[in-house]
């Protein structure tokens, strides 16, 4: 868990903006709850061992060491509770490296889509329709992620590429690219 940011990461200000995050993409409250409750316990357990209040793999290694997860151990029924803790956890890391959650399916409809971006996902989806002829499956996948990235650019407040491309986030192609071949993969699953 290398931490790409120079500047070192404080505890409760991490959980805090990750919180937030896992709300704006719109994760239930049930599982904003256990993200909640996992994360408060890492803080406490900073607290109590004296470890400081900052993120850090030693201190990530030290709260999985005392809940009981070594590795790929947690495999039995029994341990689904140390699963949940561990890939909270992991999640708290990505969010710590890379500023961002990336979900494996996005529910489009907890997103929050101002008016203008409303506008113009109306108008592509009528697009897609009239011009390109697409099955509403296929339709269903390129408005879900043309939605996906219209909240990405909302969210980093860029209103072009180019401030994207000149912050020289090396993630945002592969983003871009790792979406697009996971949607096209699921498209490809449902045409089958």
């Amino acid at each position: 868990m290398e931490q790409t940011h120079s500047k070192k990461l404080q505890l409760g200000r991490l959980v805090a903006d990750a919180l937030g995050e896992i709300q704006r993409l719109g994760y239930s409250r049930g599982s904003r709850d256990r993200y909640r409750t996992t994360w408060k316990q890492l803080i406490e357990f900073s607290q109590r061992k004296e470890l400081g209040d900052e993120f850090s793999a030693d201190l990530v290694a030290r709260f999985l060491e005392k809940c009981g997860v070594r590795g790929q151990q947690a495999n039995a029924p029994s341990d689904g509770w140390r699963r949940h803790i561990a890939f909270e956890v992991k999640m708290l890391a990505d969010f710590a490296k890379n500023g961002r959650f990336e979900r494996a399916h996005t529910r489009v409809q907890a997103i929050h889509r101002p008016p203008a971006m409303q506008k113009t996902l109306r108008d592509y989806e009528q697009y897609c329709k009239d011009r390109l002829y697409l099955r509403p499956s296929t339709l269903l996948l390129r408005t879900t992620a043309a939605t996906t990235f219209l909240d990405f650019l909302h969210s980093s407040k860029a209103r072009t590429l180019e401030p994207i491309q000149a912050a020289g986030e090396p993630g945002f192609s592969g983003l871009l690219i790792r979406r697009s071949a996971r949607i096209m993969a699921r498209g490809k699953d449902a045409e089958s």
